[in-house]
């Protein structure tokens, strides 16, 4: 494909310079869109890469001393096929949009994006070595105008939303890109190649930028908020206040601040039923931790949800409630007081962060039989910190330090974890060298203070053909978990991949792919086998634009895992193994579309089979209303899996103070179900509603003792109480509602009122059927949240710029 590979000769363009503001109306009437430079020529990436597109795309760059400008027209053969579903922001629903890239600094590897949709939704993202991140948002201004010749697009970006070196002329990285949803296609100015790995490197230059300034960026998003909250009988209010900050220390460097945050208004958790000797990670839903986080979530050292997340102590309050007392409330979050991040890249590619967030002391309410009340610490006062320094280098490389900390009041103990993380890539892109380690340190703490990990790769990342090997090494004694994330430390796990993708149309397929991987896992000490595993999957999307796919992985080997009995010196065989996997998902475009997986897994011995089916038919009504559903069922049956510590023939099995392992043999089944519900009234007002009910039944028939070396024999525990009742079977639901409208009156500025309602519900009795169970679940106690917030955007460099001009105007 010319043109589009390392070393190719870029596309060049100029932006005109203007002295008037121009009305963001989406008709390019102002006369300076006449002067200024044409950027056309559109090559396809999707579905058939090298092609010139099928519709001529025109766009221009003007720009002032405030903003840079976009203008597009994108011709059409009227104004039917211009598809323009409404969406909330940051959704591309099933319309046409356009977008431009920029990357000021020019390292082909950091760069931001903005978006429009022929519905006129506005889109930005912020691109890294670790992807795009949609969470990111800007204020700017766009606005589109649908014609039967076509469409027009017209954007103002403030300088305020960018990043750019302090020179006399700018030149960055840009590229222009239109998606035609009918016939999904995807083009771009300056042509990009699948087959090369990256997007930024290959994006065109755009020069003619001169004497502008990075304005002064001060931007308070200050909030007020109300709630009314029910749990059960009790009623409870609160009105919240507070202030998001942005401040610009600079032209590289942004200060954001939160004081006094409120984040009630995020969607729930998908809570579930762990029965995994591992911690659950839910996702960060909380804007100020996933907006511009990019460079702190470098080495994968930084899981904010620690931040405000479950205290220290949370489960020893239990432990502390004496006899005749009660624990009247343990809360499982903790107080978050502010939070501070700095964060920026220098013109020689130096990014640095600093994260910066204070929580406040959490208590434990225990009362007594008289009615008196104590408080019992579950979290002391703490500040958590990062600080990350990632350097650019030639050829899409970098090389990053990242250290976060943990300083905890009182006695209770602190933690420091320092990392390192790079990648290194040659001339031509084609070889990419990768790897990082981490060493964590505790003070004052019983137990490991300190370990390590390390982690490497070699692979060849473009082509059709690519394929590589890597390796990772956790100590036993390593937990970067005060402030990080890691399900189990103690590994040394070694893996090889081979994949070929083909990404221009053959036969019937526009584009498939298909990857061989294997691997093979031990303890880290002692050195002892864990798991061995190859497997094969791959992708085939036909012309048609439905997909289908496959996964189909084998266990070859018994495996040994260390983790499930909960209990050093002890191992639990694992049968080996073949699963496989189905999944097919039809094109967006229709009116009604299907989802649909399947998995398998087969055993060889003692465990099994196990299902799991998911379908999700999703409907779009018209432009504003859709609905999407899914259903899954995962059924594993005969599953062995942890049940107890006690000794042999104990009546009572709830304890874990005994000598003994017990191993369960059970069936667990789940059912999931999601209903999300959007109705959009238009590009900045939407209501949307998300359902869920997650239920899970776990029976067990049978209990085993287990060796140390990994054999079962056979028990006579029965897993019952004095009154017969088991003591292990779980019935378990958690359901959740999350009603939400939102109105964006004005860019940066937005009116929510939120509903959520909240139920989860345990017992040892399993219920007949899935009515018997929900009308049980409803029985519970339900809490309930009714919250209002309004969020106003100020931007004092244009609140002062309309002061100054009014001023002049003798309005004032």
């Amino acid at each position: 494909m010319a043109g589009s590979g390392p070393g190719a000769e870029k596309k060049k363009g100029e932006a005109f310079r203007v002295d008037e503001k121009i009305t963001i109306d989406g008709r390019l009437s102002e006369s300076e869109w006449d002067n200024a430079e044409v950027f056309s020529d559109f090559i396809t990436r999707d579905p058939d890469p090298g092609l010139p597109a099928s519709m001529p795309t025109d766009v221009k760059v003007l720009f002032n001393s405030e903003a840079i400008y976009i203008g597009a027209f994108l011709k059409e053969e009227g104004s039917e096929n211009v598809l323009r579903e409404l969406s909330q922001r940051d959704d591309f629903s099933n319309s046409d949009y356009f977008a431009v890239f920029i990357d000021a600094y020019k390292d082909g590897i950091n760069g931001v994006g903005f978006f429009v949709t022929a519905a006129g939704v506005q889109l930005d993202s912020k691109s890294s070595a670790l992807g795009e991140d949609y969470s990111w948002n800007a204020v700017w201004r766009s606005a589109v105008e649908i014609t039967e010749e076509g469409w027009f697009v017209e954007m103002e970006i403030p300088y305020a939303a960018l990043r750019f070196p302090k020179v006399e002329e700018q030149e960055w990285h840009i590229n222009f890109s239109r998606s035609i949803r009918r016939i999904r296609e995807t083009s771009f100015w300056n042509p990009i190649n699948p087959e090369v790995n990256g997007f930024f490197n290959q994006a065109g230059l755009i020069g003619g930028i001169k004497n502008i300034n990075t304005p002064v960026r001060l931007q308070l998003y200050p909030y007020l908020s109300a709630y009314l909250n029910q749990m059960g009988d009790e009623t409870t209010y609160s009105v919240n206040g507070g202030m998001d900050i942005k401040y610009g220390l600079s032209d590289a460097f942004t200060l954001d601040m939160t004081l006094i945050p409120d984040f009630g208004q995020v969607q729930s958790d998908n809570q579930v039923f762990n029965v995994s000797p591992f911690e659950v990670r839910f996702n960060e839903r909380r804007q100020f931790f996933t907006e511009g986080t990019e460079l702190f979530n470098k080495g994968d050292l930084f899981y904010s949800r620690r931040i405000g997340g479950t205290p220290l102590n949370y489960g020893a309050a239990f432990a502390e409630v004496k006899e005749g007392e009660e624990l009247v409330e343990n809360p499982a979050q903790g107080k978050l007081l502010n939070a501070t991040k700095i964060s920026g890249r220098t013109k020689s590619g130096l990014g640095i962060g600093v994260f910066n967030a204070v929580s406040g002391p959490t208590y434990a309410r225990i009362r007594n039989a008289e009615g008196e009340e104590r408080l019992y610490k579950t979290d002391p006062l703490t500040n958590y910190s990062v600080l990350v320094f990632d350097q650019n280098l030639n050829t899409n490389s970098y090389v990053t330090l990242i250290n976060t900390n943990v300083m905890r009041n009182g006695t209770a103990y602190d933690a420091n974890v320092i990392g390192t993380q790079f990648e290194l890539r040659d001339n031509g892109n084609n070889i990419s060298v990768s790897g990082g380690g981490a060493y964590n340190k505790k003070y004052n703490f019983e137990g490991p203070d300190n370990g390590y990990n390390h982690y490497g790769s070699i692979s060849k990342v473009s082509g059709n053909l690519n394929f590589g090997v890597n390796y990772n090494v956790e100590s036993d004694t390593y937990d970067p978990n005060d402030l990080g994330f890691l399900f189990n430390n103690n590994e040394f796990s070694k893996n090889a991949w081979i994949s070929y993708n083909q990404y221009k149309p053959i036969g019937f397929l526009n584009r498939f792919g298909i990857t061989a991987n294997t691997g093979q896992s031990t303890l880290f000490r002692p050195e002892a086998f864990t798991n061995f595993y190859m497997g094969l999957n791959g992708f085939f999307i036909p012309k048609s634009f439905d997909s289908f796919g496959f996964g189909l992985y084998r266990n070859p080997i018994e495996g040994r895992d260390y983790f499930e009995p909960r209990r050093a010196g002890y191992v639990f065989t694992t049968p080996t193994s073949t699963d496989l996997n189905l999944w097919f998902s039809s094109d967006y475009r229709r009116t009604f579309a299907l989802d649909l997986s399947y998995n398998v897994s087969s055993f060889d011995y003692r465990q099994g089979p196990y299902n799991f089916y998911r379908i999700s038919p999703r409907v779009r009504v018209n432009n504003q209303l859709s609905f999407v559903y899914s259903i899954s069922l995962n059924q594993r049956n005969d599953e062995f899996g942890f049940a107890f510590f006690n000794s042999l023939g104990s009546a009572d099995a709830q304890g874990y103070d005994g000598e003994n392992v017990y191993m369960g043999r059970r069936d667990r089944n789940i059912t999931e179900q999601v209903l999300n519900v959007n109705y959009i009234f238009t590009n900045t007002m939407g209501l949307t509603a998300r359902v869920r009910h997650y239920w899970t039944e776990v029976e067990f028939k049978e209990f085993y003792e287990l060796q140390p070396n990994g054999d079962l024999e056979e028990s006579a525990y029965a897993g019952v109480n004095s009154s017969g009742r088991s003591v292990h079977n779980t019935n378990f639901n958690a359901f959740n509602v999350d009603v939400v409208f939102r109105w964006v009156f004005s860019p940066g500025s937005e009116v929510s009122v939120v509903w959520k309602q909240s139920i989860l519900a345990s017992q040892n009795e399993l219920e007949e059927n899935y009515l018997t169970n929900i009308a049980s679940t409803f029985d519970a106690l339900r809490s309930d949240s009714f919250s209002v917030k309004f969020l106003y955007f100020v931007d004092y460099y244009a609140a002062s710029n309309l002061w100054r001009n009014r001023k002049q105007a003798n309005e004032f």
